[in-house]
C-alpha cells in the first residue's frame, strides 16, 4: 500500500530538518568539515533595501524557506563550479519543506568568501533572471543562506508567495 502524499511529505521534511539540525547537508555528498552553512538575515536585509529603492514591498522570512535555503546553499557549495547543477531538485526540496506557496524562485551566487551582503545582492540584481525573481512583486517571503569556508562561498536565496 502506498504511503499518503501528506505522510511522505512530513517524513521528508522531518528528515531534512533533522539532518540540517545535526549539521548534515541535504546533499548526497557531505560538506567538508571546514564548511559552515548558516542563515543570512543580512542578505535578506540587503534584498529588502534594494526592493525599497525600487518601490517594492519588503519580503518577510519563512522558516520552511530557511530550511530549503540551507540545503540549497550546501548543494550550491558542492557545485560552485557548475551552478546549473545546483538548480536541480529545487521543486522537490520545496515540496518536502511543506512550503504552501504556489510561486517560488531561487537565486544563487558563488565566489570568494565575502560578508558583503550588499555586494552579493548587487551582483545578483545585474543578472536578469535573478533580478526577475528577487524583485518580483509576487514574492512576499524569502530566505537566504550561505555555505562557506575561508576561501569559497555559495549563497542560495529562495523566494515564494504565501
Amino acid at each position: 500500500m502506498a504511503m499518503p502524499k501528506s505522510a511522505a511529505r512530513s517524513i521528508a521534511m522531518f528528515t531534512l530538518t533533522l539532518g540540517l539540525a545535526l549539521g548534515v547537508s541535504a546533499c548526497a555528498t557531505p560538506l567538508p568539515a571546514d564548511v559552515m552553512t548558516r542563515i543570512r538575515p543580512d542578505i535578506l536585509a540587503a534584498l529588502n533595501e534594494a526592493r525599497s529603492k525600487a518601490n517594492l514591498p519588503s519580503v518577510g522570512s519563512d522558516h520552511r524557506l530557511e530550511v530549503v535555503a540551507r540545503a540549497r546553499a550546501a548543494k550550491a557549495w558542492l557545485n560552485r563550479d557548475n551552478l546549473k547543477a545546483a538548480h536541480s531538485g529545487f521543486a522537490a526540496t520545496i515540496e518536502a519543506s511543506g512550503f504552501p506557496g504556489r510561486w517560488t524562485g531561487e537565486a544563487y551566487w558563488a565566489g570568494p568568501t565575502s560578508d558583503s551582503a550588499a555586494e552579493i545582492i548587487a551582483y545578483l540584481l545585474n543578472s536578469p533572471p535573478h533580478r526577475a525573481i528577487l524583485m518580483s512583486s509576487r514574492a512576499n517571503v524569502c530566505a537566504a543562506a550561505s555555505s562557506s569556508n575561508k576561501r569559497d562561498m555559495s549563497v542560495a536565496i529562495d523566494c515564494g508567495r504565501l
